[in-house]
């Protein structure tokens, strides 16, 4: 785990302008929470381009030194904050900077290890090896805020961040230990930046299966950056929990994420691919149905925990099979632009979905709106159901990359 997520405690008193002794606003600190993590719906406008760089960047040169430079380059930006607090020269110019740059390395970063892991595990143990990264991710979003904030309370967020920077500097250090040999597809002279983007676009949108799953990744996002807006506010104004009831509920659920990833490989082996992803593609809509029907207390907060232990697993498992499809649907020498193309879609279009929920909370509340989230998360597994997926799914699958058997 290289990452730790800096606890919303930090904003919690707005008059409060210090942190242990150190001239950190709450402002900078929710700064600091935002450049330690993986890129989220609030940040795709800043890193639409490097994702695009990221398009030609992990493609074209060999992945392990750029996911090397990816990790010295996080920590050492990292690195700059609790220095710059002992300077006392700390300024939000400064954590914009870092945010922003911290973006442009992970993005680059996500589209290298996602197409290196072939390189590493051979197509026969794609989706074991994916399962278990998506465990993994899962492991770091039920325990980051908590180690976050157990930091932040034991040493003050600047140095808790400086623990980021060595986390980061870890992960340098394990990936020199690596020796995988690697293959470069190097470019012809006569391709430019511009036309390779365009045939991993290309690649994406001329492909049925891909094409339908990156649609409703897309969709998926801005309608659960719809969602996620207003939940909180939900839940606390409206049925009365407090910040960290709403917190231990999305922490527990993200054990459901941990053991969908697990249990993706035996699942995708015993079901098929196609069907695993029409099925858990399901459950988004109705995942998020049970909070507007609860009643107030404890019992309706354990109700929407269970939902969301289910809707995890569900999640981690969609995950887990469509990225492996994506790897093994994907040319080699196109994988790393493949991969970027798909998450620049999805990613770039995420923002609209928390400014349209904020309009629209405005209007008519905040029940309807989540209400016209889950309809719209429940009516956009029609990208899917209209692919030839559901074709696939009818028939037993044959094909290795679909059965894994």
């Amino acid at each position: 785990m290289v990452r730790l997520a800096l606890p919303a405690r930090l904003l919690k008193t707005p008059d409060q302008r210090h942190v242990q002794g150190h001239r950190i606003t709450y402002e900078h600190s929710f700064i600091l929470h935002d450049c330690t993590n993986a890129p989220q719906p609030n940040r795709s406008l800043s890193c639409t381009n490097s994702l695009l760089s990221s398009v030609n960047e992990s493609d074209r040169r060999a992945k392990r030194p750029l996911m090397l430079l990816c990790h010295a380059g996080r920590a050492g930006l990292l690195a700059t904050i609790p220095l710059a607090v002992v300077l006392d020269v700390l300024s939000m110019g400064q954590l914009y900077l870092i945010a922003f740059l911290n973006a442009v390395f992970t993005v680059i970063f996500d589209a290298a290890y996602q197409s290196y892991v072939p390189v590493i595990v051979g197509r026969d143990h794609l989706m074991v090896a994916n399962g278990r990264i998506s465990a993994s991710d899962g492991f770091a979003q039920l325990s980051g805020p908590s180690l976050g904030g157990f930091l932040v309370g034991l040493l003050s967020a600047s140095r808790a961040v400086a623990v980021d920077s060595l986390s980061y500097l870890l992960a340098f250090v394990l990936l020199l230990f690596d020796r995988t040999k690697e293959t470069t597809h190097h470019q012809s002279s006569g391709t430019t930046f511009r036309r390779q983007i365009v045939e991993g676009l290309t690649f994406v949108f001329t492909h049925p299966v891909l094409r339908a799953i990156a649609c409703f990744n897309a969709t998926n996002a801005v309608l659960l950056s719809w969602s996620n807006t207003v939940w909180l506010l939900y839940v606390v104004r409206e049925l009365g929990w407090s910040s960290s009831a709403a917190g231990t509920v999305l922490g527990i659920g993200a054990a459901g994420a941990i053991i969908g990833g697990l249990a993706a490989p035996r699942i995708v082996r015993r079901y098929g691919m196609p069907r695993v992803l029409l099925i858990t593609a399901l459950l988004d809509g109705p995942g998020q149905l049970p909070v507007l029907l609860v009643n107030p207390g404890l019992g309706g907060q354990a109700i929407v925990c269970t939902c969301y232990v289910i809707l995890l697993f569900g999640v981690m498992v969609y995950n887990t099979a469509q990225r492996t499809y994506r790897q093994l649907e994907s040319p080699e020498h196109m994988l790393g632009r493949v991969t970027a193309s798909i998450r620049w879609i999805q990613w770039s279009v995420a923002p609209l979905g928390a400014l349209m929920a904020g309009v629209t909370a405005t209007v008519i509340g905040l029940h309807a709106t989540i209400l016209l989230g889950v309809a719209g998360l429940t009516l956009s597994v029609l990208f899917l159901y209209l692919s030839p997926l559901l074709a696939m799914a009818r028939r037993r699958p044959t094909q290795p990359a679909l059965q894994f058997e």
